[in-house]
């Protein structure tokens, strides 16, 4: 639809506001509205010891679910807005991310080169290479005023297929059409590392829209909107248990999952996405003393050893022979199902040394903390309907000597035994997979103006 002298801008205030709880804003009934609607003033305020806004999520961490309604029938629901949001701003180009995305949020997704790398190995030789660096893109963080504070907002469309499917949003048909926003007090779904979250302050957002004007429009349009088919993201939750047993004898031990997925049963599948969540407190901060940093916080999803990925839909496997085995074709899977992201090319895969036995700690700016956090698996179902859904992950946990202070690898001495490294280490603890998938959905319109909302 046409946006010129058509259409009246309008800020819209919510209904309803409960800091850190719930936000609710209404369009007003037998009006046409532009579906690029816009959540802005989105920010947190923070007593003290602020920091930077997560890396992944930005202010968008504040946002646990978003729900269209009208009235009381959901038309369209987006659980853990908060990561989904923050993969949508990773799935674009680097360029983007930097220039706009970046601005919208509060977060940092972009990465550039940065100035020469330099370490000396054993043989007194200096070896050379390019940084990755994010420290050139801007930093924003809450402040203790409301007044001063970062503000962001969100297209609703980018989460939303369905406002990208429908031409207009009609509420002679929509007649109590609804935006409720979950929030989260959880400082640690906002910013970087784990904090105490009691001084976190949610700010008041307010809704942008545009209203249609023009009498010519409004007469062509009201009432007539079609049949709408659009993708709804869902989710489902598992675990993946830690591995455990091992012993200095038994360096790396397999271990086999198998999951049984009924969430989207009789449901139409499209894209999938796998996210390997840490669920260990201590492996989801930003600097970890367990030696597996987080860069991206709650947020990462992790690189295992040795892992491997098989999908079956209906008994039949998805992929060809063992599955997905190594980070490259993980990649390629996911970047073919999703297209283009703005990672650097430490993101996925696993940190290693240097052939001198020296840990490169400082490869790109960030050190390790950087290495295999964004490792996704992503593919596209095809449109098949699911009666049953099966997802194999395989990994091998590593057993991990202690370290004396002083000693290779620049320890403090954190790690009081072989057992406590080994346990600490993300290669080796329990996960959270979240399973994300476009699922088939209609808006069904009837001859007497009514509707239905349906799966396909």
């Amino acid at each position: 639809m046409s946006l010129s002298s058509s259409v009246h801008t309008k800020e819209i205030e919510a209904v309803y506001y409960q800091q850190n709880s719930r936000v609710e804003f209404r369009l007003l009934p037998n009006k046409l509205y532009s579906t690029d609607v816009i959540v802005s003033n989105l920010g947190i305020s923070k007593a003290a010891n602020p920091v930077n806004f997560g890396k992944w999520a930005g202010v968008y961490g504040q946002v646990e679910n978003v729900t269209l309604f009208d009235g009381n029938t959901e038309l369209s629901n987006l659980s853990d807005m908060a990561f989904w949001s923050g993969f949508k701003m990773f799935n674009k180009e680097n360029q983007y991310s930097g220039s706009v995305g970046n601005q919208y949020n509060g977060a940092n997704h972009m990465n550039s080169f940065g100035q020469s790398d330099t370490n000396t190995n054993s043989n007194g030789l200096i070896n050379f290479g390019a940084k990755i660096t994010d420290r050139g893109i801007r930093q924003y963080q809450p402040a203790v005023l409301d007044s001063n504070t970062y503000k962001g907002q969100i297209k609703l469309r980018m989460v939303f297929d369905l406002l990208n499917q429908m031409s207009y949003i009609d509420t002679s048909i929509f007649k109590n059409f609804r935006v409720v926003l979950e929030l989260s007090a959880d400082v640690a779904r906002v910013m970087r590392g784990r904090q105490d979250d009691s001084d976190i302050t949610t700010t008041r957002p307010f809704m942008v829209v545009h209203e249609v004007i023009d009498t010519e429009i409004l007469s062509n349009m009201m009432g007539k909107m079609g049949n709408v088919v659009y993708d709804e993201i869902e989710d489902d939750l598992v675990q993946i248990p830690a591995v455990t047993g091992m012993i200095d004898s038994d360096k790396y031990k397999n271990q086999v999952n198998n999951y049984h997925i009924s969430a989207f049963n009789s449901k139409t599948l499209g894209r999938i996405l796998l996210w390997k969540q840490p669920s260990l407190l201590a492996n989801q901060r930003s600097v970890d003393a367990n030696g597996s940093a987080a860069a991206y916080g709650i947020y990462n999803s992790d690189a295992f050893l040795g892992e491997v990925e098989q999908i079956r839909i209906n008994g039949r496997n998805v992929l060809a022979r063992a599955g997905i085995t190594g980070s490259n074709r993980r990649l390629a899977h996911m970047v073919d199902s999703w297209g283009n992201c703005s990672m650097n090319c430490f993101n996925v895969g696993l940190a290693n040394t240097s052939p001198d036995a020296i840990v490169r700690t400082r490869l790109i700016e960030n050190g390790n903390e950087e290495f295999g956090c964004l490792d996704f698996v992503g593919l596209d179902m095809g449109g098949e309907k699911c009666s049953d859904l099966q997802i194999d992950l395989s990994r091998t946990g590593l057993f991990l000597a202690s370290v004396a202070p002083g000693g290779a690898g620049g320890s403090d001495g954190t790690y009081a035994t072989d057992a406590v490294r080994t346990a600490a280490s993300k290669y080796n603890t329990a996960h959270n997979m979240g399973i994300y998938c476009e699922i088939k959905k209609a808006i069904v319109m009837a001859g007497d103006g009514s509707y239905s909302v349906v799966y396909v």
